[in-house]
């Protein structure tokens, strides 16, 4: 007789240069066989060729889509983007002792930006890795940023956003942590639907369980649904259809008597249509006295764009470069050669500040889902450092935000959700929540210690050794392993040894080629047409980029995607199983349109906003839309008035079609004088 003996395994996990980990366990786990610690989910918003590692101590383990395990340390590298991919850490205590182990391991992502997450007892935990760009949406207030390389945990339902486009995170639990195999889970009562949330991208389908437990007479079942879901097929009651009925919206649904201890399941799968913006609907059912709600997150998937400003920037007719510009979240963007910058906001009421002198404010109003064209007229009358200013917004939902910028100090409030930054001249303070971080500062500067050369990243400092014809790079995180890689070139030769293998290449003129290993990949470049062939393990692509326009043909793991772009449009085509998908976008300054097709339906979508000026100081706003699909057109429309009485108070009042009256004002508040003068067309 094998005789086993009970071992408990907590894993802590955290990213590469983070000193804040995620707890997963205790759990149960067996000497000699390797049990799942746990599933994340991993959406990797750009990159060519990705790498995935994951590190720490001997005994754990990790796959990628549940592939062949593979122990802690090794790569493992593809190139699929905007999916999701299951990343699985398994534990292995090999021969340990009875008792209570801790295991540490860190996730690490090379040539991507992606966010990590997982779902534990109705929360919901994020990492970003690589990108400080991904965003929440509580359907509340303002998005909030993520910061890269630190988890954080959502009670709520919400939609992540990557540069306006939505991350596809389902809520639904569709497999159990180990950690609750152990606990012994409370008796669940009452009428409940299963999953507890779900979040569904347009053209996205889910099933729902709904639980009825005994005893309970015979009667009638009730379900409403949203106009932005649909029922495929039927409701059916343990999987058998019982003279369900229709009215509308809601279905009526015949229950026979339950006795005690005992239950009976209600199911159906229903589909998202394409809304005009990111919603939260309510499902609910009634029965004999009883509601159960489910809460549906509906996101625009491929449909969305986010907000967009576009600004254009003259002093007397001519283009101002490098003016620099802060944001109410205290980004700053800066006018290129032409006198232009472009940046994502949120939808709404938004103050921009000018950096030289922040007491001066520009009032916008971002229409969402469209580009936004701001004309800026600047007058120089010299100018000011060491202003200090604010902003407040409030909106009638009782949402409100306050942030103040200076040369060395930002600070923003929301609800309750206070950051500040301190800058000296050669460090720099942050403070979030309950996490505080002290580090150095050099602003984008390079920094020369005697041969080495150091800069600033967002995970720690990077240092180069440089000699006649080879390199030494030094990478120190905040906290973590430093990695060092050395380079070497001669000519159109040139090669790199690092701990993620070898590397060598040769370029020429016209012509170009390289390879990698140990993850085998190869490719070769051809110069005058920007054209670039690359081979993996599991397939290949060939692109070509040109300034604004770029195409991408990839061939891997049994799909075969198409990928062409250009400023105003862009197009795809993908090729998997036999089945055909393809898509279309297209903009301009005032119209927006897209097209999606797909084997099982069609969907589209126009959009038209625009802006009239009124009086300098009364602006009009509008923008309609409209949806169409197999199942129908809807549309959409919101209208509204920007007053700016005085250059340091806006106000906007309006109607939306889906959520009736709205307004938010806003005020600046300087706290010295300066001596730019802005107006805005």
């Amino acid at each position: 007789m094998v005789r086993r003996c009970l071992v408990l395994a907590v894993v802590f996990l955290s990213a590469a240069g983070c000193s804040l980990a995620a707890v997963i366990g205790p759990m149960k786990v067996v000497p000699g066989e390797l049990s799942r610690a746990q599933l994340f989910h991993l959406w990797l918003a750009e990159g060519d060729h990705w790498e995935v590692q994951f590190s720490g101590d001997i005994g754990l383990y990790h796959r990628l889509n549940s592939t062949t395990w593979v122990p802690q340390g090794e790569v493992i590298s593809g190139s699929s983007v905007k999916h999701v991919l299951r990343w699985e850490i398994g534990v292995d205590p090999m021969w340990a002792c009875p008792g209570l182990h801790q295991y540490e391991g860190q996730f690490a992502l090379h040539g991507a930006a992606g966010l990590l997450w997982y779902e534990d007892e109705g929360r919901l935990n994020l990492l970003s890795l690589n990108s400080d760009e991904f965003t929440i949406d509580r359907f509340e207030g303002q998005p909030r940023r993520l910061a890269a390389g630190q988890w954080m945990t959502l009670d709520e339902p919400a939609a992540v956003f990557w540069r306006g486009e939505v991350v596809p995170i389902d809520w639904k639990t569709d497999e159990p942590n180990l950690t609750a195999q152990i606990a012994a889970a409370p008796e669940l009562t009452g009428l409940r639907w299963s999953p507890r949330r779900v979040s569904l991208q347009a053209g996205a389908s889910t099933e729902l369980t709904l639980y009825i437990p005994g005893p309970a007479c015979a009667g009638e079942l009730t379900i409403t649904l949203p106009k932005e879901l649909v029922l495929q097929g039927e409701w059916q009651v343990e999987q058998e259809c019982l003279g369900v009925r229709r009215s509308g919206e809601t279905w009526h649904i015949p229950i026979p008597r339950l006795a005690h201890n005992e239950s009976i399941r209600v199911s159906g799968r229903v589909k998202a249509l394409l809304p005009p913006k990111d919603l939260v609907r309510e499902i609910t059912a009634q029965w004999q006295g009883q509601t159960a709600s489910l809460s549906a997150s509906i996101t625009r998937g491929w449909f969305a764009r986010g907000g967009t400003l576009r600004a254009e920037v003259r002093r007397n007719g001519e283009a101002v470069p490098g003016l620099e510009f802060i944001l109410f979240d205290g980004r700053r963007v800066s006018t290129d050669s032409q006198g232009c910058f472009e940046v994502r906001l949120s939808p709404g009421l938004q103050p921009i500040f000018t950096a030289g002198n922040p007491n001066e404010v520009i009032w916008v109003v971002v229409q969402e889902e469209k580009p936004n064209v701001l004309e800026i007229d600047v007058t120089d009358a010299g100018l000011v450092c060491g202003d200090l200013s604010g902003a407040l917004v409030v909106g009638y939902d009782e949402t409100w935000r306050v942030a103040l910028h200076g040369p060395n100090f930002h600070a923003a409030l929301q609800e309750n959700d206070l950051k500040m930054q301190f800058f000296g001249s050669s460090w720099m303070a942050e403070f979030a929540e309950d996490r505080a971080v002290l580090r150095p500062r050099m602003d984008a500067h390079n920094l020369n210690d005697g041969p080495w050369l150091w800069s600033e990243g967002v995970q720690g400092w990077t240092g180069l050794y440089r000699e006649e014809n080879w390199a030494l790079s030094l990478d120190v995180p905040w906290s973590g392993k430093p990695k060092c890689k050395v380079r070497w070139a001669d000519g159109g030769m040139a090669g790199s040894i690092s701990e993620r293998g070898f590397e060598a290449s040769y370029t020429g003129r016209s012509f170009g080629l390289g390879f990698r290993y140990p993850q085998p990949l190869a490719w070769m470049d051809f110069e005058p047409q920007h054209l670039r062939f690359t081979t993996w393990q599991s397939g290949w692509a060939l692109e070509q980029k040109r300034s604004d326009e770029a195409f991408k043909l990839t061939c891997a793991e049994k799909r075969i995607l198409l990928d062409i772009s250009s400023r105003e449009h862009s197009a795809f085509v993908g090729l998997q199983e036999d089945s055909l998908e393809w898509g279309v976008k297209g903009e301009s300054d005032d119209f927006v349109w897209a097209l999606h097709l797909t084997p099982e339906q069609y969907t589209g979508e126009l959009r038209w906003g625009q802006k009239w000026t009124l009086s300098p100081k009364l602006e009009a706003v509008g923008q309609v839309s409209l949806q169409f699909q197999p199942q129908g057109w809807s549309y959409h429309w919101q209208a509204g008035l920007l007053c700016i009485p005085t250059p340091g108070v806006a106000a906007y009042l309006y109607y939306d079609r889906t959520d009736g009256w709205g307004w938010q004002i806003g005020a600046s508040f300087p706290i010295s004088a300066g001596r730019w003068c802005l107006t805005t067309n």
